[in-house]
């Protein structure tokens, strides 16, 4: 059996404590980084309009938007154990009103209802903005992007294109008008 006598300084202080000690203070800048998660868009503009040549045609299912809307989604350092889900959504502050009439026609002139706005993202099938998402009205949001977050994911990009188009089948009588109303996109980290 081989036994260790602790070691003692010339003032009876054990530098083995002070040893660890230091090694933690080494250790703890590369254990504690900062997480970050940014959205920026690009093109975020989208009109109906006859100066454009796509402007609204009442009772059409086919009101494509002027361009389309590019969502940048960055994340570093994201900690699988706080941040265990990554979403982005759309939304609008309405789900009756999304494109909310602006002239004063008095009670009764309709708005355009979130899910009459229609989003394909990244080429695929139109899908109405007519979820219950973290954000927004009951049945005004959809879904852009989701991720699990993991140890090999922790930082990432996304990049996604969003093309907007205004189902007005169900609104054949939608008067001559301007409409206006704003799709909010936010991204959230949640475990």
């Amino acid at each position: 059996m081989i036994r260790f006598a602790p070691t003692m300084d010339a003032n009876g202080r054990r530098p083995g404590f002070y040893l660890v000690l230091c090694a933690l203070a080494l250790c703890m800048p590369g254990c504690v980084r900062a997480q970050s998660l940014t959205l920026a868009l690009s093109g975020n503009l989208v009109t109906w309009t006859n100066a454009t040549g796509n402007p609204l045609t009442p009772g059409s299912a086919t009101n494509n938007g002027s361009a389309p809307v590019v969502v940048t989604t960055a994340w570093t350092n994201l900690n699988p154990g706080q941040n265990g889900n990554l979403s982005v959504w759309s939304y609008f502050s309405s789900a009756t009103a999304a494109l909310a009439h602006l002239s004063a026609c008095g009670a009764g002139c309709p708005n355009i209802p979130s899910s009459a706005v229609e989003m394909r993202v990244n080429g695929g099938p139109l899908s109405p903005v007519n979820q219950t998402g973290p954000f927004g009205a009951a049945g005004a949001a959809r879904q852009v992007f989701a991720v699990r977050i993991s140890g090999s994911n922790k930082t990432g990009v996304e990049v996604d294109t969003l093309a907007l188009n205004i189902n007005l089948s169900t609104l054949p009588g939608l008067p001559a008008d301007s409409y206006s109303g704003t799709l909010f996109i936010q991204a959230q980290a949640v475990p």
